[in-house]
């Protein structure tokens, strides 16, 4: 990375005013005359890094994901697409999957609603491994709203057939996708987990009890502080993640992020009391945000098994060489 402090605070205050102050389907245009496309192209981290951090922050919603992993499958997306996800604690697969006669058959999700998109990208898997990428109208699909956990998102489960997809030539290791996606998610889960110990560590130190800050008894500060320390151990292995290109140290930051999510949620509503429960307060919110955003491509839970046993097989682990 090559940009010094000032212009990373700079982009980081035009992407959180663009996501403050822009309607949700205006975004993408936004975030395109701001140079988006252009500074991922330039500097990837920083672009992802930023960019999903402050959705983190400010609870918004984007389908910038989507962009993310058509970049790291070689494929174009453009207005009036959108890009199909795996469901939700799927994580290992595509969504689809090779019939006979080339057809793809396909179920997952598709990010910030489906009136944006005419058409969706399919990425599918044939028999021998390989990854491909398919394209379906919107209107030939079986279309579901996910209503009620967290609707900011507009989630949409989608379900079809494509018939006669053409195999791909040679196709980039699905491998390769999820390992941009976790990278992603995990900067926006870090996000939103420094968000809500941010506002708690307020909270506490403005309330008091007993003539004193909630702030000074050792209880209120071992629990923050157990957070604080999550979100810090997830911040290098992320780094590494970019740095190597290692899908492992992708999975390990997606998890540990994860992780720090959920134990920002039962810390900090612990330590908020009564008013963490009320609906004014933003928490609940976060929370929710945070189980949305651990299912995506891979729970905490499930990434820690499948890299568990990943170590088990090789018998060792894997030295990770940064990229030449």
């Amino acid at each position: 990375m090559t940009m010094d402090a000032a212009e990373l605070t700079l982009i980081r205050s035009s992407f959180e005013g663009a996501l403050r102050d822009t309607p949700a389907e205006a975004i993408v245009e936004a975030l395109t005359t701001l140079g988006w496309d252009e500074l991922r192209q330039a500097e990837p981290m920083v672009a992802v890094a930023e960019l999903f951090e402050a959705q983190g922050r400010l609870l918004a919603a984007t389908p910038m994901l989507d962009a993310v992993v058509a970049d790291a499958l070689s494929v174009e997306i453009s207005a009036g697409r959108a890009m199909v996800h795996p469901g939700l604690g799927a994580w290992d697969a595509p969504p689809g999957t090779t019939e006979s006669e080339g057809h793809v058959v396909f179920e997952g999700i598709v990010l910030t609603g489906l009136d944006r998109a005419a058409r969706l990208l399919v990425p599918y898997t044939t028999p021998d491994g390989r990854t491909g990428v398919a394209s379906a109208e919107t209107a030939d699909l079986e279309l579901v709203p996910i209503a009620g956990f967290d609707e900011t998102m507009r989630l949409a489960r989608v379900r079809g057939r494509v018939a006669g997809a053409d195999p791909p030539a040679a196709g980039v290791p699905w491998r390769t996708a999820t390992a941009a996606a976790r990278r992603a998610l995990a900067h926006e889960l870090c996000g939103l987990a420094q968000q809500m110990l941010d506002t708690a560590a307020r909270h506490v130190t403005d309330r008091h009890q007993f003539g004193k800050p909630i702030a000074a008894f050792q209880s209120v500060r071992h629990r923050l502080t157990e957070v604080h320390v999550a979100i810090a151990a997830t911040r290098p292995v992320l780094d590494a993640a970019w740095v190597t290109g290692h899908p492992l140290a992708a999975d390990a930051a997606k998890a540990l992020a994860g992780r720090a999510g959920h134990l920002a949620s039962k810390h900090c509503l612990q330590v908020t009391g009564a008013i963490g429960f009320t609906w004014e307060y933003d928490l609940h919110r976060q929370m929710r945000r945070v189980l949305l955003l651990d299912g995506l491509y891979g729970r905490a839970r499930a990434l820690q098994t499948s890299i568990g046993a990943d170590l088990l097989a090789r018998g060792a682990v894997p030295r990770i060489h940064p990229l030449p």
